[in-house]
């Protein structure tokens, strides 16, 4: 499943979003999708935030964990990487 193609200037919502999209084309490997939300944040003093979205399948959770920096006045994506808590699998973009 390749998610280089998520546009990494999109809020987390929007990425979250985009990646749900995504793993919807392949519902045999991961079952369909239940829920997702928003477990934890962590600022890292005023130029980093890091965010854990989670998202529940029928047979599988995945975790989208984000890294923002804020090199001016907006808050942009740095980094982020989905996380297959059942298998141990992940992917960074």
């Amino acid at each position: 499943i390749n998610t280089s193609a998520v546009d990494p200037t999109l809020t987390p919502e929007g990425v979250v979003t985009s990646i749900k999209e995504i793993l919807d084309n392949h519902p045999m490997v991961i079952g369909q999708y239940v829920s997702h939300k928003l477990e934890k944040v962590k600022k890292v003093g005023d130029l980093f935030i890091k965010c854990i979205y989670q998202l529940e399948y029928e047979s599988s959770t995945l975790q989208i964990v984000f890294l923002y920096i804020k090199p001016s006045d907006l808050w942009q994506i740095q980094s982020y990487k989905f996380i297959d808590t059942n298998l141990g699998l992940s992917n960074a973009a």
